[in-house]
């Protein structure tokens, strides 16, 4: 999902899909409780991937920066 995570019209122009935004929310929220040091032993394998980190560190780092601006100055 986070490779493939925009429509293109044919005007060029880009949009984000609509389930990219429910995908952000759901991995700051995993990312938040893996965090939690008494529940470190308990992170499943997959958020020890390559393929998590790859996201965490890309697709939603952008994603939460641009989540941050204020709107219109």
């Amino acid at each position: 999902m986070a490779q493939d995570n925009k429509h293109s019209f044919a005007s060029s122009r880009l949009i984000r899909n609509g389930f990219m935004g429910f995908v952000v929310r759901m991995a700051n929220l995993v990312k938040k409780i893996a965090e939690f040091d008494n529940l470190s032993e308990m992170v499943p394998e997959q958020l020890k991937s390559q393929d998590w980190l790859t996201f965490v560190n890309t697709e939603l780092e952008n994603s939460n920066r641009e989540n941050q601006k204020n709107l219109a100055g």
